[in-house]
């Protein structure tokens, strides 16, 4: 837990010196905006995450389709995720996507959870949260993320790297 607080925090603080630097060089009304290029996108991303009730990291990987509104500053989706550990944790979403500043990209998406526990499927609630720091190369993004998954029994946390493509 005290590795993904300081990873955090080391991307906000990363964040926060590059967003004056991309507001000095570029000006305040800088069109400086990934979505802006794209109306669709379609992201990926392989991540160990870590269970925030127990001393354990698995591997998952998620993928979205958003589709790019308001001059790309926001987005709306779909997201799948899929945790591969005992309980075969399988979530879809929807996705609401909005980029404050260029190259940040802040991702809410609530959405249910399938848990497979004894045999028995258990269908509930959960909510994620993603922040990526996105850079561009043509129409493929990537960048580092972090994600929080609200869930009552079955929380989690990831870091790792995120690639999209828009179109």
């Amino acid at each position: 837990m005290k590795y993904l607080l300081t990873l955090t925090f080391a991307l906000l603080s990363l964040v926060g010196m590059t967003q004056v630097s991309v507001a000095t060089h570029h000006g305040l009304h800088s069109p400086y905006n990934l979505g802006e290029y794209y109306k669709h996108e379609v992201g990926a991303a392989i991540f160990p995450y870590k269970l925030a009730n127990a001393d354990k990291i698995t591997i998952g990987f998620h993928g979205h389709y958003l589709y790019n509104i308001s001059g790309g500053r926001m987005g709306l989706g779909v997201g799948y995720e899929n945790i591969l550990d005992d309980f075969s944790r399988q979530s879809l979403m929807a996705m609401f996507a909005y980029r404050p500043f260029a190259h940040i990209t802040v991702i809410l998406s609530p959405g249910a959870t399938l848990f497979k526990i004894n045999g028995e499927n258990d269908v509930s609630f959960s909510g994620h949260t993603e922040i990526i720091y996105e850079w561009a190369w043509r129409n493929v993004h990537f960048g580092p993320t972090v994600e929080y998954t609200y869930h009552k029994d079955y929380p989690h946390y990831s870091a790792g790297l995120h690639v999209g493509v828009g179109f």
